[in-house]
């Protein structure tokens, strides 16, 4: 692992380029790149964007995104070891929005939008604190699209799905006939632009929708060649005995040659859209002269598996399922092209570091941590809350992950109390998660599961610091 980077190093790296600025600005607005004179050094706050993905599993380098790839490679930290807290798409925003968990912020599956406290999110602060605030595409997969997004001032927010969609664009339904992720990247550059004459810094979330299903990238992808996916340890699993009987019974009625061939190069071909409005916000942030102090986090909701253990979708506490890629841009940060491999809770540590940077991480209560601290995680919390509606639905489920083994329990109801199962992997000797050692008499002898367990009971009920 990289040294981590200090707080203390990134803001006055920030001061530094920022004074540049100032004094090279400071005998006519020409001067700068974009024409602006610039804020004080004392005001100088960086704008934020969340570049937010719907269902991209980690790959590293970024998998079908060679301009992405680019952008990110100087003036960045990428997390190699960076982990989604809930892996399904409303928990997950939502933790992005209030850096808190699913058990804190009350939003537990898709329905659940309303139960947010708008008034705790980075949204409401960053707009209390004088910020500009934006978001441009998918907010909450069942939000009424006819209600404003609370809290933002520029919005253009989308109901699902990637053609024939209709936005709510400042409180005005709107049929859009773009692609969606490409709407999103119009609107974002239009946005830029529009703010390099401003003197309030700006906080954006631009969220695309692919590459979720339905697979369908845009017609210039359409037929683009793509890499074949040549699975994994896991995709080739046969024995799934181990496993839970919902994971058995999804397999047993699952379409293999779909799994290892449609989707893959669907969602791969959807990326290349995502790549092409990665490279039109860069275009916009750099000509706009915005780019310098501007701290950029790329991420996605969830990770997607592509026929791990049989398996064909997210919400899982499977690697492939919860594994997001993960960047944080930051030029006048001090930035320059690290890998950090800590154990990173990506939502609520993004929105825990935007607080840190801007000295308000007292302002509310976060679960997540600064990534400009030097600390480093023992172990993560990783929790689902399941629909039971069937007997193959994803029971809901809490785990603990650590880089040596990852713990899971499984629940019958949503109360936590009927254990159903559990499962224990060594991810040190088996990372693809073959072998369950509960499942295995005396393998599991060595395992104290029962301490396992009270930690993980502790940690589910976690707030704050407390939080691991």
């Amino acid at each position: 692992m990289t040294s981590s980077i200090s707080r203390r190093m990134l803001l006055s790296g920030a001061a530094a380029a920022t004074a540049t600025a100032v004094a090279g600005s400071s005998s006519s607005a020409s001067s700068h790149p974009s024409g602006r004179r610039g804020r004080s050094v004392d005001d100088e706050r960086p704008n934020v964007v969340f570049i937010v993905t719907d269902d991209q599993r980690y790959s590293a380098p970024l998998d079908m995104m060679p301009k992405a790839e680019r952008w990110f490679s100087d003036h960045t930290t990428s997390f190699s070891n960076a982990y989604i807290t809930t892996p399904l798409c409303c928990p997950a925003r939502a933790s992005l929005f209030t850096g808190q968990y699913a058990h804190n912020n009350g939003v537990y599956r898709l329905d659940d939008s309303g139960r947010m406290d708008q008034n705790s999110t980075l949204q409401r602060t960053l707009k209390d604190e004088g910020y500009t605030t934006a978001i441009f595409g998918k907010y909450f997969s069942r939000w009424d699209i006819a209600s404003n997004p609370p809290y933002f001032d520029e919005w253009a927010i989308t109901s699902n799905g990637h053609t024939g969609v209709t936005a709510n664009v400042q409180g005005d339904l709107v049929e859009i006939d773009q692609y969606q992720t490409d709407f999103v990247a119009s609107s974002a550059v239009r946005f830029i632009h529009q703010q390099k004459s401003s003197d309030d810094p700006f906080l954006l979330y631009l969220e695309p929708f692919g590459p979720h299903g339905p697979f369908e990238p845009p017609a210039r992808y359409r037929n683009t060649n793509v890499p074949e996916f040549e699975g994994n340890l896991a995709t080739e699993e046969e024995d799934l005995s181990d496993k839970p009987y919902w994971v058995q019974g999804r397999a047993e009625n699952i379409d293999q040659e779909k799994i290892s061939e449609w989707i893959p190069r669907q969602q791969r071909r959807m990326l290349m859209a995502v790549d092409d409005m990665v490279e039109k916000v860069a275009h916009a942030l750099e000509t706009s002269g915005l780019a310098e102090n501007t701290v950029v986090f790329f991420l996605s909701d969830n990770g997607f598996m592509w026929g791990e253990h049989g398996v064909t979708r997210k919400s899982y506490p499977y690697t492939p399922s919860v594994q997001i890629p993960f960047y944080m841009r930051w030029p006048a940060g001090g930035m320059g092209g690290q890998v950090d491999d800590r154990l990173v809770a990506a939502n609520i540590d993004a929105t825990a570091t935007v607080m840190d940077i801007l000295g308000l991480s007292d302002h509310t209560e976060l679960d997540g941590r600064s990534l400009l601290s030097s600390g480093e995680r023992e172990r993560l919390l990783l929790e689902y809350y399941g629909l039971n509606r069937s007997r193959n639905e994803v029971k809901t489920w809490a785990s603990t992950r650590t880089r040596e083994f990852q713990y899971t329990e499984y629940f019958a109801d949503d109360d936590r109390t009927e254990l159903i199962l559990n499962e224990y992997y060594d991810l040190v000797d088996d990372p693809w998660q073959l072998n369950n050692l509960l499942a295995e008499t005396g393998q599991s002898d060595h395992l104290d599961v029962a301490a396992l367990s009270e930690q993980l009971r502790n940690d589910m009920d976690c707030a704050g610091r407390a939080c691991p």
